[in-house]
């Protein structure tokens, strides 16, 4: 058989580079971005500080140069990170009243999904919407290939579809009962 092709990667975040939340060094706990590309361990090449607290889930945009992370601080931030070595940060996305599990972007890179402890999901086209219909600790955010559908997984034993392309009005498309945590 042919060889296969190797997925496309925006240019700044070849293979070699990587995102991890690696235990860091005590009080900032920061995350960490690595260049492994010439060696057999990835190397920090920067750090991100803001979140005082655990970072819970990192997600880089469709043009690979914002990034936004979730923490058990409460809000989630947003990354400039087009020069590996000197990120900023962009903002802060506030609301949530407990800790933020996990981030997802449209394919569009316009609406950043956040999920909650705090029993919901929201949607941020600065500010966003509230998707709402949870009972207890929304653990996963994700968006499906077309952009508008909304997955979320709850501790409430459901994973729910949404259709976003209104963000202020998202109608719920499905609910899946049973045990969840992740939807991807």
């Amino acid at each position: 058989p042919p060889p296969r092709a190797s997925p496309a990667y925006p240019p700044l975040w070849a293979p070699r580079l990587c995102a991890a939340a690696l235990p860091p060094p005590r009080p900032d706990r920061p995350l960490r971005r690595c260049d492994g590309s010439a060696r057999p361990q990835p190397a920090a090449v920067a750090t991100l500080t803001g979140h005082p607290s655990d970072v819970n889930s990192v997600a880089f945009g469709p043009d690979g140069s914002t990034l936004a992370t979730a923490s058990d601080d409460q809000p989630a931030r947003l990354w400039d990170v087009r020069d590996p070595h000197h990120s900023t940060a962009l903002g802060t996305l506030t609301g949530h009243t407990n800790y933020v599990r996990s981030v997802a972007f449209s394919s569009d890179g316009h609406t950043l999904a956040t999920a909650s402890a705090d029993h919901t999901a929201r949607l941020w086209d600065l500010p966003g919407p509230i998707v709402a219909g949870h009972t207890d600790i929304v653990y996963s955010v994700a968006f499906g290939p077309d952009g508008y559908t909304l997955a979320t997984a709850s501790k409430d034993q459901t994973a729910r579809l949404w259709d976003v392309r209104d963000p202020h009005h998202p109608p719920a498309l499905g609910t899946r009962t049973g045990p969840t945590s992740t939807v991807n």
